[in-house]
């Protein structure tokens, strides 16, 4: 019998992430719903459960902006009998605003999110990938990420970042 495959999801608690949590689960894998407030889990637990799925999902917190957090998740999931098979970086937002009224301050939490957080995650499950021999990652972007669009500048910049950054 095939061991149980097992995904990591960042941003489980709304939007893509949630719905990539509930169609893997419903693919038979083991999910670890990941979000930076687990206050903010009944949407997912509620869809879940109309999916018949909760049972193959374990909520965790993880800010993907908090390096100490993220290596503690790493380095609890590292001894877990089941290997990680994938990653999924989806945690992100679009902040609006026209160049001229965005902040310093809300420019580097859109690439502090969406583009390094992801990094950072990425880079502390690679050597648990790189031990057992396989693993995937998912770098989810957008079509902002190729072209921009007025309005939304600082979200397009910090994807069209996450679609450049080398994934070797």
């Amino acid at each position: 019998m095939p061991t149980e495959r097992v995904a990591l999801i960042t941003g489980s608690s709304s939007g893509f992430g949630l719905l990539t949590t509930v169609t893997l689960a419903r693919r038979g894998w083991r999910v670890l719903a990941t979000m930076r407030d687990l206050g903010r889990r009944e949407k997912l637990e509620a869809a879940a459960q109309a999916a018949g799925v909760l049972d193959r999902i374990e909520f965790l917190a993880l800010d993907v902006t908090n390096a100490e957090q993220i290596a503690a998740l790493a380095a609890s999931i590292a001894v877990r009998p089941a290997p990680l098979d994938a990653i999924v970086n989806n945690a992100g937002f679009a902040m609006a605003g026209f160049t001229e009224d965005v902040s310093d301050a809300e420019l580097r939490r859109q690439f502090d999110v969406n583009f390094f957080g992801a990094a950072a995650v990425t880079r502390a499950f690679l050597p648990q990938f790189r031990r057992q021999g396989t693993g995937h990652i998912v770098l989810v972007s957008s079509i902002s990420g190729r072209m921009g669009c007025p309005g939304v500048g600082s979200y397009a910049a910090a994807k069209f970042a996450l679609e450049g950054w080398p994934r070797r």
